[in-house]
């Protein structure tokens, strides 16, 4: 078996690369949370944007470095989550002061729908209190059962309309059962 020698010196900067000097490092650290990657290394002269963001990985793993992004809190997914049904994701973002991407991946990763059904949608043109009059009286287990037509004439509703509050609209209590079951 051939054995190849090691390449370089321990603790020494190859010479077709330069090494990170002090001040250089004191220039990305004092401008790292406040400018983009760009800027930094355009302060840094004979540095790169891969050069800054790979010394950026390594004094952030250092510690002497924080995330340019900070991770969302326990009490900002709980506020996310508690707020989903009611506030759409601008509002949540502005509410916390983060970007709607935040949010928006923040509730993917965690199964968090922002979709309003219901009264909760602000298109909506038939209440739920309508919807659920529909369904009783189409489904009237007691009684007799009324026809799209009939229940049309009553609420002075076109019947076509009526079906389709019969059988495609959501309402809020179809959301809270989304959201309860598996």
């Amino acid at each position: 078996m051939f054995l190849l020698k090691p390449m370089g010196i321990p603790g020494i900067c190859p010479k077709h690369l330069r090494a990170w000097t002090q001040a250089e490092d004191a220039v990305l650290i004092e401008n790292y949370q406040s400018r983009s990657l760009a800027d930094t290394a355009a302060l840094l002269p004979l540095r790169t944007i891969s050069a800054v963001r790979n010394r950026a990985e390594q004094l952030r793993k250092r510690g002497l470095l924080d995330r340019k992004n900070k991770q969302v809190t326990p009490s900002e997914l709980l506020f996310i989550k508690k707020n989903a049904s009611r506030l759409t994701i601008e509002q949540t973002a502005k509410h916390l002061g983060r970007c709607t991407a935040t949010i928006t991946k923040t509730a993917y990763a965690h199964g968090i729908s922002f979709l309003k059904l219901g009264d909760a949608n602000p298109l909506t043109k038939h209440s739920d209190q309508t919807v659920k009059l529909v369904r009783d009286l189409h489904d009237d287990e007691q009684g007799r059962k009324l026809t799209f037509k009939e229940i049309a004439e009553k609420l002075e509703i076109p019947p076509g309309t009526i079906a389709r509050l019969q059988n495609y609209r959501y309402t809020q209590e179809d959301r809270m059962a989304r959201v309860l079951l598996p």
